[in-house]
């Protein structure tokens, strides 16, 4: 064979896989179409998705829950502590303020003294009021007897005897203590 039958020979080759190669291309290579339903969600990776979406749900679930047993751990901590400290008091009788405190994030001991130091200063803050007003008091008017009332101190300084004695006008009295 000529050189020149040769190179007419590989010509013809070439010319035929050109025109092969665009059918043997669409076979591998897929067209704009098949794309577009390739990138489609199948059934397959929607139950993947649906899957993953179950999954992060589950997990928000499983952090809602350590939250919450913490949070009920931490309570119960502080239960145990209240009734170290305040043995004679029930939590039934814990004001809501005391609660709300709790709420905001105060240990139920701290806010509880906190309640208890109020109270005592209001307590001390009305017996010097309720002092005050009886040193500047005229007693009952129009009455000549001096003892018609008896404060709680008045009773307890009484011997029994004065008690028995002073008995009615001490429970007419007691209807007017705190």
């Amino acid at each position: 064979m000529s050189e020149e039958n040769i190179i007419t020979e590989e010509l013809t080759e070439a010319a035929e896989l050109e025109e092969n190669i665009p059918s043997e291309l669409e076979e591998i290579i897929p067209t704009e179409a098949e794309e577009i339903s390739d990138s489609t969600p199948t059934e397959e990776d929607k139950g993947i998705d649906a899957l993953k979406d179950e999954i992060r749900s589950l997990k928000e679930q499983i952090s809602a829950l350590e939250a919450e047993r913490e949070t009920h751990s931490r309570m119960l901590q502080e239960v145990s502590d209240f009734s170290l400290l305040f043995p004679d008091v029930d939590l039934d009788e814990i004001p809501e303020s005391v609660w709300e405190s709790v709420k905001k994030g105060t240990a139920l001991s701290a806010s509880y003294a906190l309640y208890e130091k109020r109270m005592d200063a209001e307590r001390a803050r009305i017996a010097k009021i309720n002092a005050s007003n009886a040193s500047r008091s005229a007693g009952v008017a129009g009455k000549d007897t001096a003892n018609e009332y008896f404060t709680p101190e008045d009773v307890r300084k009484m011997s029994p005897s004065e008690v028995h004695a002073n008995y009615s006008k001490i429970k007419k009295s007691m209807s007017k203590w705190m």
